[in-house]
């Protein structure tokens, strides 16, 4: 067999070392191979057991067998519960054996022997580094020495206290009840000294018999701590880890509790220290330590009603989408061309302006910022471009005490943010990565970043979630209309006709205006069939295309946007756009309105004004509501700063004298009969006839709601007696 396995190395070698093309034959490689299976099939167990030991049976061998981490036996699990065995070689080189028996034949050698015993505890047990049992005790002028047996005849112990271990003594459901906990003063082979004078309050004298441990220790931070196993007490049976013992107080010195909750009747484990709970590779852990707080490894299932996800920073995109609906998102970005793309507008020159090589007379990059940057092309930037900076500055106008978010991508070497009061410094890396930062707004309303880096698609908005980058509202968005415009017409020229069927006339857009000379002057009309989304312009007047798409989009978002005398001037005068939204300047109707809802911003005047009762979704009266006087229930208490105005209305159905109650909703809420705030009360009972009225004007002041309540007078109420049918 050994020269078979001789020849086949030969031939594997001849394959390996081969390195001219076509050396290696298939009948070359083919003959190695079944070469190979052949003496595999030759080969047999006894053969084979020559050269290895057996796992299926008992074997054996003359030569040693050597185990380099060491070797376990059974199942074997560590401790004093613990089964199985094992000898093991740690990292030093140093061998460990535990067994559950041991018996030596003839002579057992040991340079140090600890006896430790499992005993019952009907009180309480203490695992710390010393303990003994007092054979005698002799008084000095300041101690008590306390001797201990040290040997039996034929075990010798060591003295495991040593100076500054605090001792203790403690008796349970004894006649003759023992308590002391004393300093050790000094250690001898077989005494230790108990202060007299430093000692527990309510200390004993210790006494032949006493079971000493070590709890505590002065100075020594290895003999701190403590394992306290208790039958004793209302939490009993418990199991509490100590540490940092170092005086006659366990008060705040637990950092683990297992123990039984006579309250809830649980059992209940409390952990304050580092802590690390999962696999042993590590492929899934819960950890805890105190400096880096809570880390999780693995699926994490979160139940409805969770809270906090605000506070976690550097989200993946597709939770932070899903947090919106949790969380406040802003969606709104605060700063000014933040795109570094300017107004695409030129510059308007004063005679008197002197230009330089580097003056920018159309769309100024860094328009409303403030600093030192320069501003490139940038195809990994949503406007388009980045900036490298220096430093560059910003006025915002945020509201004290609101939560705010900084979104950016960045890269380089650090970027210093700051916003007010907030301040924080990120490092940055060569490639561009996205960072956020959450912070509640203080201080002065300066945006400002600065540092090595370029950075690119700024955003601050109020909430707590960053959004995708936009530029903000409040940017020039007329040339984007201007832009808008000649896609529409250029669709309209590409891709359109125009078909005149006898009195049909079918086409894509028509301009209308003053037409002369064969030239349109002036477009002051538009119909448009072209529709994308709801918000394409279907007809405008009063201006063109251009306006009437900027129109739009200034109200897209917010119906109740109010432009500037400046953003009237290009905008058109009446729009409506595909999706049914119209947009005028003033509006006249003869007939009646029929509408679910609406928004007055200013007055109403109206012959008969003939008011319901009118509640938000909480039920609660609205601000300004006309309501009946069973309807008006419990006035609310309102946030700091809020106003609110009620009027109400005794109806006419009935001419006999109504009572009727002013109450606030809780004792914060007080009633002032005619405003007067000194006559105050959480509670006014009054009473009226058909067509009283009165007016209810809500106010807050020194941390309370006011609501002052104003009779109407007899002029008043003819008033609204004729406004109230019959």
């Amino acid at each position: 067999m050994a020269d078979s396995i001789d020849i086949l190395k030969k031939l594997a070698l001849q394959v390996r070392n081969a390195s001219s093309a076509g050396e290696n034959t298939a009948e070359r490689v083919g003959r190695t191979l079944v070469g190979i299976l052949e003496l595999i099939g030759k080969a047999n167990i006894d053969e084979l057991a020559k050269y290895f030991i057996r796992k299926d049976k008992e074997d054996e061998t003359e030569y040693i067998v050597k185990f380099l981490s060491g070797i376990e036996f059974g199942q074997f699990v560590s401790g004093l519960l613990g089964t199985g065995g094992a000898v093991q070689i740690d990292d030093d080189g140093c061998s460990h054996a535990e067994f559950d028996y041991l018996t030596i034949r003839k002579v057992a050698l040991f340079i140090e022997l600890i006896i430790q015993e499992a005993k019952h505890v009907g009180g309480m047990l203490i695992v710390s580094p010393s303990g003994m049992t007092i054979s005698k005790v002799e008084e000095t002028d300041t101690a008590y020495r306390c001797y201990f047996e040290r040997t039996d005849g034929d075990r010798t112990l060591q003295n495991q206290f040593t100076v500054g271990t605090q001792a203790r003594r403690q008796t349970f459901n004894l006649t003759n009840q023992a308590y002391y906990w004393r300093l050790v003063t000094e250690v001898g082979d077989d005494y230790v000294d108990l202060s007299k004078t430093d000692c527990d309050t309510g200390s004993t004298i210790p006494l032949a018999g006493d079971e000493l441990v070590g709890l505590g220790h002065r100075t020594d931070k290895t003999r701190q701590s403590a394992i306290i196993i208790s039958a004793f007490g209302t939490d009993s049976p418990s199991i509490k880890y100590y540490q940092g013992i170092d005086s006659y107080n366990l008060v705040d010195k637990a950092v683990k509790m297992d123990y039984y909750d006579p309250v809830s009747g649980r059992f209940k484990s409390v952990t304050y220290g580092d802590t690390y709970v999962g696999a042993k590779d590590g492929s899934t852990y819960m950890k805890y330590d105190q400096e880096n707080g809570v880390e999780v490894k693995g699926v994490l299932h979160i139940e409805n009603g969770s809270t906090g996800a605000g506070n976690i920073k550097d989200l993946p995109e597709e939770v932070q989408k899903a947090a919106e609906f949790a969380v406040k998102v802003g969606g709104v970005n605060l700063l000014l061309n933040s795109g570094f793309t300017g107004n695409y507008e030129t510059e308007e020159l004063e005679a008197d302006t002197m230009l330089e090589e580097e003056s920018e007379l159309y769309s100024k990059a860094l328009l409303h910022w403030s600093g030192v940057a320069t501003v490139q092309e940038d195809i990994e930037s949503a406007s388009g471009r980045s900036a490298v900076i220096g430093s560059l500055s910003q006025s915002v106008n945020l509201i004290p005490d609101e939560t705010y978010v900084i979104s950016y991508k960045a890269k380089g070497e650090e970027l210093a943010v700051s916003c007010g009061d907030y301040n924080v410094a990120q490092p940055l890396t060569s490639e561009y990565v996205r960072y956020t930062h959450r912070f509640t707004f203080t201080g002065t309303g300066v945006f400002l970043v600065s540092g090595t880096a370029t950075v690119c698609d700024l955003q601050l908005e109020r909430g707590t979630i960053a959004t995708d980058w936009s530029q903000s509202p409040q940017d020039n968005d007329k040339s984007m209309s201007e832009f808008q415009t000649l896609k529409y017409l250029a669709d309209a020229i590409k891709n359109g006709s125009v078909d005149i069927l006898g009195g049909l006339i079918l086409a894509n857009v028509i301009q209308l205006g003053n037409y002369k000379d064969g030239v349109l002057q002036k477009v002051t009309a538009i119909l448009s069939g072209i529709y994308n989304d709801d918000d394409d312009v279907a007809f405008a007047s009063g201006g063109d295309m251009e306006k009437a798409i900027y129109t739009v989009m200034k109200y897209k978002d917010n119906p109740s946007y109010q432009p500037t005398e400046e953003e009237l001037l290009h905008m058109a005068k009446a729009v409506i756009t595909h999706g049914g939204r119209s947009i005028f300047n003033d509006v006249i109707i003869r007939g009646y309105v029929y509408a679910i809802g609406g928004r007055f911003l200013g007055d109403i005047e109206a012959k008969t004004l003939q008011l319901g009762i009118t509640t938000n979704e909480d039920e609660e009266t609205c601000d300004g509501a006309c309501v009946y006087f069973s309807n008006l229930g419990l006035l609310p208490e309102l946030q700091e700063g809020r106003c609110r105005e009620i009027k109400m209305i005794v109806p006419l159905v009935t001419r006999l004298l109504v009572t009727y109650r002013f109450k606030g909703e809780n004792d914060n809420v007080k009633i002032a009969i005619n405003g007067n705030y000194l006559d105050r009360g959480i509670e006014f009972t009054a009473s009226g006839s058909g067509g009283s009225a009165f007016l209810l004007v809500g106010t807050t002041y020194n941390n309370e709601t006011i609501w002052s309540v104003f009779s109407l007078n007899d002029t008043a109420k003819e008033i609204l007696n004729t406004m109230l049918p019959e």
